[in-house]
């Protein structure tokens, strides 16, 4: 840092202040969406408790817990659905509901919820234990895929909250500790949803494929259950495009969002071209050793060498998981499906539906999307070239398995479309179609404009992630039927069984593995025609002129926040908001804010 740049800092800071009306059109704008988006997961959250309810009461013998198995065994998908995903769901969401919140008070109700969701779902795993053990004769316990990852996921949520509890209240570690597992923190809660959406949907799959005797007949109690598990994704989707979405999270600029000061007269400290001059000019040369805060999206996983390795070695586990979850569903369906015979009887033609299935909708396409992080360095129209032809390849290999399918159904006389796996397989494939067009249009076409381009970009990466979560979902629930009416000695743990469990459970690791890179890797920018690793130094450390600085103007703001406690008139409130909230804050964040606040036209 320079001697000059001192000088021209509160310039800087002037310029943040002056861009504060346009940014509060934007937050207005994104807090529309997000409260229309939090209603609707809130309404769909409603929705499936009373759909789970309606369907146990109705339907599976009512709520007893002293009375017959079956009346007993009904608390656990209601407490199970109001605890991992309705209340879980809404542990994830209290930090972006209460983001203008003391974050003290989102702490407290963020762990409040997290110990509900403990005690309803000590409630139902009692609930299906005594279910299994009252009923004679006794039913084996935890042999299922749905029971497998619903245990994974009850442990790791019990690690989970023993891990936040130790680092976040009580002891409490120290800020750099607490900085470091943050996003390990947010990567587990996010992971653990999504896994406990999983479980619950097989475990409607389970239900309805043991119990339902006129699913395909599409009867009331059937289509009760496709709904119930569509509802249930639908809000686990919303869950997740809240909590990811880079424009709902927590602020610096939170603490003074949504105050009326009129900052109209800053703009005119720009009427000087000789000062415009002096402040873009200090601003480029500060940005190129800006330091961002933690929670800013320009920190990028392999930005340092060790985030490399651990780049690598994500990215080859998830390689491993893709190949291993296909050569299991291929060994399963070549040894106990029958074999592979397209023209041989319905079992053998069934076969070639899920191998394909999972090597085109997960394999490949999952390809598809990290093909940007694997090769950030690549030319970015060969990338698209291979992003194009790993979906494509995709499209021909679902369609051969949809053919399948269907030639198999035919020849057995068995009704299509009737289970929740088939709806959601039909939806996420006219969807994976339509996403295929408008991104062939768009981005292959000269004569559509970089704007349009732009502005369909963010569309359709959401599109694609949502997609590939759908898949796996789709995935699961497919192998969830197909063991619950093929595999008879499922509860004597056979080799059958756990070769359905251990492909069901590389199918989802895999999911979460793509998940985790899509998210930390590499962000790929342009600059000057040329594509670059953004690289940004460490938050903490630096020279002893740094230091100096820091310390300078932590003692500036220190003095302006005393003096405008001793007197209101000496500093103006909206400026009296920033220095109260800088003054724990070091110099080179302040700058990173400022210098963010400078319109791009420059």
């Amino acid at each position: 840092m320079r001697t000059e740049d001192v000088y021209n800092f509160p310039l800087l800071l002037i310029a943040m202040l002056a861009v504060q009306n346009r940014r509060y059109s934007l937050e207005e704008v994104d807090a529309r969406h997000f409260k229309k988006v939090c209603v609707v997961a809130h309404i769909l959250a409603i929705t499936e408790l009373l759909l789970i309810g309606f369907w146990m009461n109705n339907f599976c013998g009512g709520f007893q817990w002293n009375g017959p198995p079956e009346a007993m065994f009904t608390y656990h998908p209601l407490f199970m659905t109001l605890s991992l995903q309705f209340l879980l769901g809404e542990a994830i969401m209290i930090y972006r509901m209460l983001r203008y919140v003391s974050k003290k008070i989102s702490k407290f109700c963020h762990i409040v919820l997290h110990s509900t969701v403990f005690l309803f779902f000590v409630i139902a795993l009692k609930a299906v234990f005594n279910s299994h053990n009252y009923s004679l004769p006794a039913t084996p316990n935890l042999y299922t895929l749905h029971s497998w990852l619903g245990m994974t996921v009850v442990l790791i949520f019990c690690m989970q909250y023993i891990f936040g509890f130790m680092t976040y209240l009580y002891p409490g570690f120290t800020l750099i500790t607490r900085q470091i597992y943050l996003p390990i923190h947010k990567f587990i809660g996010i992971a653990v949803f999504i896994a406990s959406t999983a479980a619950a949907l097989m475990g409607i799959s389970e239900k309805a494929a043991w119990h339902i005797k006129c699913w395909s007949s599409f009867c009331s109690e059937g289509l009760l259950a496709n709904f119930s598990g569509l509802v249930i994704l639908f809000y686990a989707l919303a869950v997740v495009y809240l909590v990811v979405c880079e424009r709902f999270r927590r602020e610096i600029y939170a603490a003074f969002a949504g105050t009326n000061c009129d900052l109209t007269f800053c703009t005119d400290c720009f009427g000087n071209d000789h000062l415009q001059e002096r402040l873009f000019s200090s601003s480029s040369r500060l940005s190129s050793n800006t330091i961002p805060m933690a929670t800013t999206k320009e920190r990028s996983l392999i930005a340092s060498q060790g985030g490399r390795y651990c780049f690598s070695i994500i990215c080859t586990i998830s390689h491993l998981l893709g190949i291993s979850a296909a050569a299991l569903i291929g060994i399963w369906m070549g040894v106990y499906g029958g074999g592979f015979d397209w023209n041989g009887n319905w079992k053998s033609q069934f076969t070639f539906h899920p191998l394909f299935m999972a090597l085109g909708l997960q394999f490949l396409f999952g390809e598809a999307i990290l093909i940007f992080r694997m090769f950030p360095f690549a030319n970015k129209k060969l990338l698209k070239i291979g992003h194009s032809i790993l979906h494509a390849s995709a499209m021909v290999l679902f369609a051969f398995a949809l053919i399948a399918a269907f030639r198999s159904h035919s020849t057995a006389a068995i009704p299509d479309l009737y289970t929740f796996h088939s709806w959601i397989g039909i939806a996420l494939v006219a969807c994976y179609v339509l996403q295929f067009l408008f991104g062939l249009v768009i981005f292959f076409l000269p004569v559509i404009g970089e704007s349009i381009r732009k502005t369909y970009l963010s569309i359709h990466k959401v599109a694609g992630i949502v997609m590939f979560i759908v898949s796996s979902a789709t995935c699961l629930t497919g192998i969830t039927e197909k063991a619950a009416w093929s595999v008879a000695d499922w509860k004597l743990f056979s080799s059958e069984g756990l070769l359905v469990n251990f492909s069901a459970m590389c199918n989802l690791m895999k999911k979460l593995k793509s998940n985790k890179i899509n998210k930390n890797s590499v962000e790929r920018k342009r600059c000057k025609g040329k594509r670059k690793l953004c690289r940004r130094p460490a938050v903490y450390g630096g020279s002893a002129q740094d230091n100096f600085y820091k310390f300078f103007f932590s003692c500036f703001f220190k003095y302006c926040y005393c003096a405008s406690k001793l007197s209101d008139f000496i500093i103006p409130k909206r400026l009296t908001k920033v220095t109260t909230l800088f003054t724990t804050s070091s110099c080179a964040r302040l700058k990173h804010i400022a210098i963010k606040a400078i319109p791009k036209s420059r």
